[in-house]
């Protein structure tokens, strides 16, 4: 994970809402500290920060926060369910993304697990 540019994006999406970190926090749901040590570069987010910006602000996509690609951000109409893999792995959330044109590719598959953990699968034909 490129560290430098995923605190670069948490601080535009307060730019751009015209939050303090405070204000930002509160309205994530995390502790003041955790920002704190995101925005001055001593931690990474943990995937359930990540989980948490993205679900409170609903135009944000997980792809864009963690990689800063796809610019145009537009929400992912998806299903949701809850898989446990060769009963080995803990229970996963996939989310499958209906395809509307069959010229599209799948780029990369992202599986979280329970503990916060993901593991991102590329895709490359």
């Amino acid at each position: 994970m490129d560290h430098v540019g995923i605190t670069n994006r948490i601080k535009k999406i307060m730019d751009d809402n015209n939050l303090t970190p405070i204000q930002f926090s509160t309205k994530v749901g995390i502790q003041r500290s955790t920002l704190s040590h995101i925005l001055s570069g001593r931690n990474l987010p943990s995937l359930s920060v990540i989980v948490k910006i993205c679900s409170v602000f609903k135009d944000i996509s997980y792809n864009w926060l963690i990689e800063g690609v796809n610019s145009v951000i537009e929400p992912i109409k998806s299903e949701v369910s809850t898989e446990n893999i060769d009963n080995k792995e803990p229970s996963v959330k996939t989310i499958s993304k209906s395809i509307e044109s069959s010229k599209k590719k799948i780029d990369k598959i992202v599986f979280f697990y329970t503990d916060d953990s993901f593991k991102i699968y590329n895709c490359k034909s």
